[in-house]
């Protein structure tokens, strides 16, 4: 997967950030210790391409939480110095802001998981703890004492799943200074393929040739309709504490949320474009558009002026295949936008019986 490269301007001119993959295989035994540098936000010279800093924000990933997906500058005033920053979501869950000169992390923010709580090993681990790097993928970690390694284990309700805590694009309004980010809460029974004549080179469902793969046997039949979801929050970039949240039910989110006056927008796999306010997290409009979006909005205008919210419909990802329409064609839907004018207003209210 390819994430976005920002490079700095200012204080952090000439440096590159990237996000980083997650290894593979992602089976404990094959990749004993931290794993540096997978699933990781790093720094390097553009000129030169020197190491600046590094942050690994899994370590020893058995759970394909590859952080390669959205991040975006700010700056931040701490201990009244404006302090440039990153803003990092990851596959783990957790939204990210990070010192842009030094890598050192300032907050880190996780949306509450009362409805599907995290697995007892869905953790970051220490990784300066002999243990905690060497953990298996759990399925294998909780049976191989007990039984041989080879062939299947039992399954094992993981979450986040490999669909991610987050894997969509997010959007930061520096006037507000507010992130606005998308998680979603899809859980799937994981089981393991022990290494063995048959399975030394197995095919997963992501299509990845693996040793010993953990691979996905489905959501479960209790998270299909009642626990797959999603949620869009208004993030405070100081604090990392919530403002508002926005929630989506049954289904995931593989989009995106663009802003654009003073809104909030989201495309859906239902086939709908929410329109949220900013401020308060109050629904303005539900447009639907009628087939399935899995990518960002986009805001452009024509060559007379005349603005539009432009985007692709027709895709659908596997984070939100439950809620997907059928087999559908793909298009580019342009919704023109119109000016708010000023002047005066007449109500008129009627009564009947």
């Amino acid at each position: 997967w390819g994430g976005p490269w920002l490079l700095g301007s200012g204080p952090t001119s000439g440096i590159l950030y990237a996000g980083t993959n997650n290894k593979d295989p992602f089976t404990g035994p094959c990749n004993p210790g931290p794993d540096l540098w997978s699933a990781s936000t790093l720094a390097l010279n553009i000129t030169n391409g020197h190491w600046i800093w590094g942050f690994q924000t899994t370590t020893h990933d058995i759970w394909d939480y590859d952080c390669s997906w959205w991040q975006a500058l700010g700056n931040e005033t701490i201990n009244g110095v404006s302090t440039p920053v990153v803003f990092k979501t990851c596959k783990d869950g957790f939204l990210f802001e990070l010192n842009a000169l030094t890598g050192d992390l300032i907050w880190a923010w996780s949306p509450p998981t009362s409805e599907q709580p995290r697995c007892s090993i869905c953790w970051p681990m220490n990784p300066m703890n002999a243990t905690d790097t060497s953990f298996d993928f759990p399925t294998a970690f909780l049976t191989y004492k007990t039984q041989p390694t080879t062939g299947a284990q039992p399954a094992f309700l993981q979450y986040p799943s490999e669909l991610a805590g987050f894997e969509d694009e997010q959007s930061y309004n520096p006037v507000t200074n507010t992130l606005f980010v998308a998680s979603h809460i899809v859980p799937y029974y994981m089981t393991y393929v022990g290494l063995n004549g048959t399975s030394y080179y197995d095919i997963g469902v992501d299509g990845t040739g693996e040793v010993g793969t953990p691979v996905n046997t489905g959501s479960c039949s209790t998270c299909v309709a009642s626990n797959n979801n999603a949620t869009i929050w208004s993030i405070n970039a100081s604090s990392g504490v919530a403002n508002w949240h926005y929630f989506i039910p049954e289904q995931g989110f593989r989009g995106a949320v663009t802003l654009t006056g003073g809104l909030v927008l989201a495309t859906l796999s239902s086939g709908d474009l929410l329109m949220i306010n900013q401020q308060t997290g109050k629904l303005v409009r539900d447009f639907y558009i009628g087939a399935a979006m899995d990518v960002a909005a986009s805001v452009g205008a024509s060559v007379n002026g005349q603005e539009y919210i432009i985007m692709p419909a027709g895709t659908c990802s596997l984070e939100a295949a439950v809620t997907c329409p059928g087999s559908t064609p793909g298009d580019i839907v342009a919704l023109s936008l119109q000016s708010a004018q000023g002047g005066s207003a007449t109500t008129t209210t009627a009564t009947s019986s």
